[in-house]
């Protein structure tokens, strides 16, 4: 979400995890609401990619975002 769509949108965001783009400040909006994921980075490179990957920051502890990547029991 970019502050363009969050202030045209933003209502349809409430309650739900934020997924912040932002390149080149550190995110701090919407105030008093935090992000769960941040991109910082949209030409990034990663070995075994060919080309720009976008680059992105979760916001809290590794077995967090563990747990989001498990299926659903």
């Amino acid at each position: 979400m970019t502050e363009e769509f969050h202030a045209r949108y933003g209502a349809l965001a409430e309650g739900r995890a934020l997924f912040l783009r932002e390149l080149f400040f550190t995110p701090r909006w919407p105030e008093g609401r935090a992000w769960l994921f941040w991109q910082f980075h949209d030409g990034g490179h990663v070995d075994g990619i060919d080309g720009p990957v976008d680059l992105d920051a979760f916001a809290g502890p590794a077995d967090d975002l563990h747990a989001l990547a498990r299926p659903v029991e």
